[in-house]
């Protein structure tokens, strides 16, 4: 089988056990790993067995920069038996970059793109790897950094190939607000996010519901992509006996979250008092402030623990009877997340467990869940009592558990996804129109 040769250029360092990266991983896995290369800007290091060549460009060179002109910024990362080996960077110094990136202020954001702005990162090391390993498509993960998105045209321009634009989040509305530097820099990022999506040969998005409004804003066709799972080995997990539901939330409290699960809290303290056995887990390594802990956690009802490793899910699914996904149900948070896709919707569709969904009616994972019949969806407060009934009789949480494991094969095969994906890099390459 023919593999053209495929150049990612991705915010993270990618890692097979990671949730957040794996659906990249999961969408190469199989692929001829001698065709796919990386280019990332994170200061960890990748461990994934989907590609064979990686390039970093280190943000903190480009500090020291500034000091040392004659500073490296670039490098090109050799892979050893899947292990990359020479990768150069403190524990300082990634705890130090970490904090940087999750530090969500408009002043640190334009603060690093004016770092990006002096254009250390252009160099005659990245231009070598890239002309080296002469891909015959560029992948582009969207992202609402500016500072990615003039890497991708750089690499574009320097390549000259057909490229793959990739949106994960909504990277192009704007968010409410009236702070002059955040419009500034919004507006910067939509300059760049539109040349970038209308320019590429091929836009896949995160859900159904970005692709309808994507399609309208920027005048395209996209395509609806996700991770997959490979049904010759998988069956349903099936139900445990055991007294009471058991439900689990695998997730973040943040964009809301935690008032939604506040709010189901109550409502299963509530169904315990009139002689109901629901039990709530909670697992986050978002901080919870200790007021709002102090109404999420209630004994004999809920507990919070931290975040389990992403190879430790499906041990803790298959341990309860009803997977949660929370989104929020607030108008003001909604549009933090109305357009994403979880990466960790399908892993709960593979499961073949009883999912029940909450969140409001225009976010997308609600939809999918909701348009489908896959979960029990409350997409207001005076549905989730209404499902919590429902969730009482076993034989309606098998019904929905066969529901979603059904649907999940037909629309959620990876060798199905793999073969398109395949089928459009030959495309791509051949100058077929897609």
């Amino acid at each position: 089988m023919e593999f053209p040769k495929v150049l990612i250029i991705t915010r993270s360092a990618l890692n097979d056990s990671d949730g957040r990266s794996s659906t990249l991983t999961n969408l190469f896995d199989g692929y001829d790993r001698d065709k796919v290369a990386s280019i990332f800007i994170e200061t960890k290091q990748p461990k994934t067995k989907c590609y064979s060549r990686y390039f970093q460009i280190s943000e903190y060179s480009l500090i020291r920069k500034i000091f040392h002109p004659s500073t490296q910024t670039g490098f090109d990362l050799r892979v050893d038996d899947g292990a990359v080996v020479n990768i150069d960077y403190s524990r300082k110094e990634e705890g130090i970059m970490s904090w940087v990136r999750r530090h969500r202020s408009i002043i640190f954001s334009w603060m690093r793109e004016f770092l990006w702005g002096l254009n250390g990162w252009q160099t005659k090391e990245l231009r070598d790897f890239i002309l080296d390993f002469s891909p015959d498509v560029i992948w582009m993960d969207g992202s609402p950094l500016i500072l990615m998105n003039r890497l991708h045209r750089y690499v574009k321009d320097v390549c000259k190939k057909p490229n793959v634009y990739f949106v994960m989040d909504d990277i192009y509305s704007y968010p409410k607000t009236l702070n002059p530097l955040t419009l500034l820099y919004y507006r910067r990022l939509r300059k760049l996010v539109n040349h970038n999506i209308t320019s590429s040969d091929k836009v896949y998005v995160a859900s159904p519901k970005m692709k309808q409004e994507y399609d309208m804003v920027f005048s395209i066709n996209s395509s609806f992509l996700s991770k997959g799972a490979d049904f010759s080995k998988i069956k349903p997990i099936g139900t445990n006996h055991h007294e009471g539901i058991k439900l689990v939330y695998l997730g973040q409290a943040y964009c809301g979250r935690i008032y939604t699960l506040i709010d189901l809290v109550n409502k299963l303290k509530e169904k315990n008092d009139n002689g109901a056995k629901f039990f709530l887990t909670i697992y986050s390594n978002d901080y919870i402030k200790s007021n709002l802990k102090k109404k999420v956690q209630i004994e004999g009802v809920s507990t919070v623990r931290d975040a389990v490793p992403y190879t430790e899910i499906p041990r803790v699914m298959q341990e309860n009877d009803v997977l949660l996904f929370v989104e929020t149900l607030k108008d003001k948070f909604k549009n933090l997340a109305r357009l994403s896709f979880s990466t960790k919707i399908v892993d709960y569709l593979v499961s073949g467990k009883c999912i029940m969904a909450i969140g409001h009616k225009d976010i997308a994972p609600i939809c999918y869940f909701k348009d489908n019949n896959i979960a029990f969806v409350a997409d207001n407060e005076n549905e989730i009592n209404k499902n919590l009934e429902k969730l009482l009789d076993e034989k309606n949480r098998l019904i929905m558990a066969k529901n979603s494991f059904d649907f999940a094969r037909r629309n959620h095969e990876i060798r199905t996804i793999h073969e398109e994906l395949h089928n459009t890099f030959i495309n791509m390459t051949n100058n077929i129109a897609l």
